[in-house]
């Protein structure tokens, strides 16, 4: 069963994607299309099968203009921090010349770990939307829960959103990944 976000609305905005009045809109489909399938190619050359899109945003037009896309290449580049959302935040950075990426979006298939959350709080990006959430280890929720005591506080609580239609896909994708795995 997955784990359920506890108190983070004590922190930051979270929204389900419920379509309600107070839910940011949805990321483009396509772009959502693209990170499945990103992620489907991670499974092809046998990274955990996730991936990663940061897109801006122009406030004035609501336009969405895709920075970078990845997938995990931990196994291939032989390097732990390898992670899609890693590997795509860096190339936004590099793509817009800072550090910073305000009014930019992640898309991601699987809720981020505590090593990128903290990258994305640091680099400032504004909305988080992913597919699944974590049902291993630590993901966004225990990070954030972890700022309640004062020696932990973070300066930037980006705005996490649930795009629940890929839930299930990308839940999916995940244990067929493991499974076959295990059975080698």
């Amino acid at each position: 069963m997955a784990r359920q976000i506890r108190n983070v609305a004590d922190f930051c905005n979270v929204h389900p994607s419920s379509g309600s009045a107070s839910t940011p809109p949805a990321p483009p489909r396509e772009s959502c299309e693209r990170v499945m399938q990103t992620a489907r190619d991670a499974a092809a050359f046998g990274e955990v099968p996730v991936a990663a899109m940061i897109c801006e945003i122009d406030a004035a037009s609501g336009e969405w203009r895709e920075l970078a896309c990845s997938r995990n290449r931990i196994v291939e580049l032989s390097d732990p921090t390898a992670h899609a959302e890693m590997l795509a935040l860096r190339a936004a950075c590099e793509a817009q010349k800072s550090e910073r990426l305000k009014d930019a979006a992640l898309i991601v298939s699987l809720e981020p770990c505590m090593m990128c959350t903290g990258a994305l709080v640091l680099a400032r990006v504004n909305r988080i939307y992913y597919f699944a959430p974590t049902e291993k280890g630590a993901g966004m929720a225990e990070l954030l829960e972890a700022t309640r005591d004062n020696a932990y506080r973070v300066n930037h609580y980006p705005e996490f959103v649930a795009l629940d239609e890929y839930r299930e896909e990308c839940a999916g994708l995940l244990r067929d990944f493991f499974r076959e795995r295990r059975s080698k």
